[in-house]
């Protein structure tokens, strides 16, 4: 079956894309993070003669990081990325209707059928003992409606 992507809703995509770059932001944070934690504490380990221009003292920042960088890129990455795709999402729908969508062919998967082999049961530890498979579920019809006989014409003595 050929089926083609008329268009994407805007909507949708903004309310999935905005928490995944929210959560994607966030893991990136703490990476960065504790990236920078390292280079701070390396950084802070130099001869004081060299950082004589630094008015703070660099591990004194690692804590603020792990809890400012990883809301900040949350948020920033959230919003940022979630405009870009809104932006991406309104000219894919302004091209489709110029020059069409995207087509695709679909085919119907093959179903697994069920293991022939009935399950087994062991009974304290002797021989298996076989246990039929429940029987197939069976459906009834409804029964047929009542018959109802159509009304018969009256004639004049019986009005």
């Amino acid at each position: 079956m050929r089926y083609e992507i008329k268009s994407l809703g805007v909507w949708s995509f903004v309310k999935v894309s905005f928490f995944l770059h929210l959560v994607i932001g966030f893991v990136f944070g703490l990476f960065y993070a504790a990236l920078l934690m390292m280079v701070f504490a390396v950084a802070s380990s130099a001869p004081m003669d060299e950082m004589a221009g630094l008015p703070f003292d660099l591990r004194a920042i690692g804590p603020l990081l792990m809890i400012i960088l990883p809301i900040v890129m949350a948020v920033g990455g959230a919003v940022f990325g979630t405009l870009f795709g809104v932006v991406v999402i309104a000219a894919y729908n302004l091209i489709v209707r110029m020059v069409g969508g995207i087509e695709f062919d679909l085919e119907p998967a093959a179903l697994q059928q069920a293991s022939p082999i009935p399950p087994v049961v062991s009974q304290s530890g002797l021989a298996p003992k076989y246990v039929a498979p429940p029987p197939p579920p069976t459906w009834n019809p409804p029964p047929p409606p009542p018959t109802v006989d159509p009304p018969r014409e009256r004639g004049p003595e019986q009005a």
